[in-house]
């Protein structure tokens, strides 16, 4: 059909292209039109586009979150309700904190270096060099935080909390990004998950920004593996605790010792 349309010239909108791959004569049809079709967008996507620009962490990568019209909105941010995360979240109002958000995401982008001024949790200052790797978010805390490596030991890095950034400078460009791995020491930690009250697509829906392996061992019973990072372990064992009797940790022992400490701490604070 195509071929008769292109021959006697009853559809403009189509020529036909003939490449020669592997001593094969390659056919295919391409578009005669010069000034592509931009496609509007359709109601629902820019009430999406509304809804988003509520979300008080827009601000950070733009300036102007306003909405981009009068269409309305898909649901407003208080109908959503976020169970077990902290109230202490990151100043996403702050106009410090923005700036330097904006300043190490430019960073990132522009491979560059990064002088950061910085006040640990024990109140100390330090001025240091650093490369910016990437930004993580953490919807538990609600906090971003910075994985940042080592000037003068690439293979080395560490974190730093977004919110106890109090300057940054951006630097020179770095010759080879690459040296720096992003790769965090990974840890793991096996569970026994039971399939009551929907716990196992509750428990993986809740871990799923993470690599996990599932395993079915039993009528209503699944093995899960978790790969975390090393800094992230305390927030990984609070998260298990939330599920109470229907999971159990069967590896490792260290994990269990950090299960029974954080249980002990709370039964202290009866």
């Amino acid at each position: 059909v195509f071929d008769n349309l292109v021959a006697e010239k009853n559809w403009p909108f189509l020529q036909r292209e003939s490449k020669s791959v592997n001593n094969r004569i390659n056919k295919k049809y391409i578009s005669t039109i010069e000034n592509k079709y931009q496609r509007p967008m359709s109601l629902v996507e820019k009430k999406w586009l509304n809804t988003i620009c509520q979300d008080k962490r827009m601000q950070l990568f733009s300036g102007d979150h306003s909405c981009i019209d009068e269409s309305g909105i898909l649901f407003d941010m208080e109908d959503i309700v976020f169970y077990d995360q902290n109230n202490d979240g990151d100043p996403y109002d702050d106009e410090n904190y923005i700036r330097c958000f904006r300043s190490i995401l430019r960073a990132i982008h522009e491979k560059r270096y990064i002088k950061v001024k910085y006040c640990t949790i024990n109140g100390k200052e330090k001025t240091f060099d650093c490369f910016p790797i990437k930004l993580e978010y953490s919807l538990r805390n609600d906090k971003f935080r910075l994985i940042n490596g080592f000037v003068g030991d690439p293979s080395r890095t560490s974190f730093l909390r977004l919110s106890g950034i109090e300057s940054v400078d951006v630097l020179g460009i770095c010759d080879n990004p690459e040296q720096y791995n992003a790769e965090i020491k990974k840890k793991s930690v096996v569970i026994e998950v039971s399939g009551e009250k929907s716990t196992k697509e509750r428990f993986l829906l809740h871990f799923s920004p993470l690599r996990r392996e599932t395993e079915k061992i039993g009528d209503n019973l699944w093995r899960v593996t978790i790969y975390y990072d090393e800094d992230s372990e305390e927030e990984i064992v609070i998260d298990i605790l939330s599920f109470g009797r229907y999971v159990k940790v069967v590896e490792p022992e260290s994990f269990k010792a950090s299960l029974k400490r954080r249980l002990n701490g709370q039964k202290d604070l009866l």
